[in-house]
């Protein structure tokens, strides 16, 4: 299945996210998650408005936060079975020398679909 990006990187410090994967399926879900991350995070993504949740919903993964190194994530594909929807994701690691904990997450739009999501 195709998806569209809606946002990806890593979390900010005021970010206030835990580690999850959620299906967004309409407006007052998606406010929510963006009432609890920055507005540097937000301003990051392709739309935050508008998104028609009558046609489509969104997936977003958010990691759990690495000390010293940059996990980076990446949903890499969306295969609709007969009866679900899977969704893959892969993680990268890059070693750093920091003190903040990177968490990652990826956000991507999609059709959609009254079939289960497996993430």
């Amino acid at each position: 299945m195709s998806f569209t990006l809606i946002g990806m990187g890593n979390l900010t410090a005021s970010d206030n996210i835990p580690k999850q994967n959620i299906i967004i399926r309409d407006s007052t879900a998606w406010s929510n998650i963006l009432n609890a991350l920055s507005q540097e995070t937000i301003q990051q993504f392709t739309e935050t408005t508008n998104i028609d949740f009558n046609n489509y919903q969104l997936i977003a993964v958010f990691d759990t936060p690495y000390p010293s190194s940059t996990f980076d994530l990446e949903i890499i594909g969306i295969t609709e079975y007969e009866n679900k929807i899977e969704v893959a994701r892969q993680y990268f690691s890059t070693p750093t020398a920091t003190i903040v904990y990177p968490q990652s997450y990826h956000i991507v739009k999609m059709r959609k679909s009254t079939k289960p999501i497996v993430l």
